[in-house]
């Protein structure tokens, strides 16, 4: 069984959910980034921070590559092509990818077909977590940051 992980472009620090869940195993693991020109046509970008994103992608496949993670990097017109092909190439069994912060892409990660399970790993952003904001809360009371702070028992934030 081989586990790949996809790091998608907000997700750009060593000690996020998917890579940690294989941090014992990084010279076996690979990785994948991937730049998609159709993404950022459906979902608008300004150019300069999508230069900023791609650029910070690409130095931390470079720093991944140094850590010991096996990485490729891939800029392409969509998402499934690259991971069809990167899936086959390293025999990939389970696809793990931190779960994203955007719920658009989530439902684009539920739709691709590939010929592996798809694991989405839970974040480990404390405050990313919406079971924190919604646990023990009451549909009439909204969440607010204060609120979630005092039945914490913090103030530390994010």
């Amino acid at each position: 069984m081989t586990i790949g992980i996809w790091v998608l472009g907000d997700q750009l620090w060593a000690g996020q959910a998917a890579l940690q869940s294989c941090a014992t195993e990084l010279s076996t693991t690979p990785v994948i980034l991937i730049e998609s020109k159709r993404w950022v046509q459906v979902r608008p970008y300004h150019r300069q921070k999508l230069v900023l994103v791609w650029s910070a992608m690409r130095h931390f496949a470079k720093e991944l590559k140094e850590a010991g993670w096996t990485v490729d990097y891939a800029t392409t017109e969509d998402f499934e092509a690259p991971l069809q092909q990167w899936i086959q190439q390293h025999q990939i069994t389970e696809l793990r990818v931190m779960q994203p912060n955007d719920r658009p892409f989530l439902k684009l990660i539920r739709r691709l077909q590939l010929p592996c399970t798809i694991t989405v790993v839970p974040t480990t952003a404390s405050c990313g977590q919406r079971r924190n904001f919604t646990s023990g809360r009451s549909p009439a009371k909204p969440c607010a940051w204060n609120s979630f702070t005092e039945r914490d028992g913090s103030s530390s934030g994010c």
